[in-house]
């Protein structure tokens, strides 16, 4: 999962170096980038990576749905290539059907999580002589998750639990832009989240 991710990063920075190294080479200002948006996911399958108990252990989770606001601050190093450090705040459900290991009773309960993100986000716009453009996108995002359950067995935890605990987001995506000033946009592009196993979609406005 990681080596993709790794990968792609450097995809993109070979893109970006390709694009600045033509034969008539044009000299670009670098521009601060601020941009803001929303994303949802939905992951299929099961999901791993909530820690229900005290005890060391991943629980499988199914239905995960979620929504979170971004922003973005970043350099536009050329017409392409953007940098920029990204601040997220993200809410999201899933749903356990866990057997506890004290009884052997299988338990179902609903899971609620917040995760509060930052880290860097990498993009590259492929054209840039029309409003319409592709382009590609990364992130890599690190913070705290807070996540509570509710309906659990009542004669273990009495029902409910609230956890904190550290959580990485990668992301990657791909989608379209378009130029509606020099300094402002859209952005709308699907993906896939990691270690979530969901489909990611995002739409942002790019402020300057």
């Amino acid at each position: 999962m990681k080596k993709i991710f790794l990968l792609f990063i450097i995809g993109l920075v070979s893109l970006s170096a390709t694009a600045q190294d033509t034969k008539q080479k044009v000299k670009y200002k670098p521009e601060y980038h601020h941009e803001a948006g929303v994303s949802s996911w939905y992951g299929f399958g099961d999901n791993y990576g909530l820690y229900l108990l005290d005890r060391n252990e991943n629980i499988p989770t199914k239905n995960l749905w979620g929504i979170g606001l971004y922003e973005l601050h970043g350099i536009r190093f050329n017409p392409h290539f953007i940098l920029s450090a990204e601040i997220s705040a993200k809410f999201h459900y899933s749903y356990a059907d866990y057997n506890s290991f004290y009884d052997g009773i299988t338990t179902p309960c609903d899971v609620y999580g917040l995760r509060f993100l930052v880290g860097i986000n990498f993009k590259y716009i492929i054209l840039k002589k029309y409003r319409w453009s592709p382009y590609i996108e990364a992130n890599y995002l690190g913070g705290v998750l807070i996540h509570r359950t509710k309906g659990y067995n009542p004669r273990v935890v009495d029902g409910e639990i609230t956890k904190f605990r550290t959580v990485v987001d990668l992301s990657i995506c791909a989608g379209a832009t378009y130029r509606i000033t020099k300094q402002k946009g859209l952005f709308l592009g699907a993906g896939y989240q990691f270690p979530d196993n969901a489909l990611l979609l995002k739409v942002g406005y790019q402020f300057r």
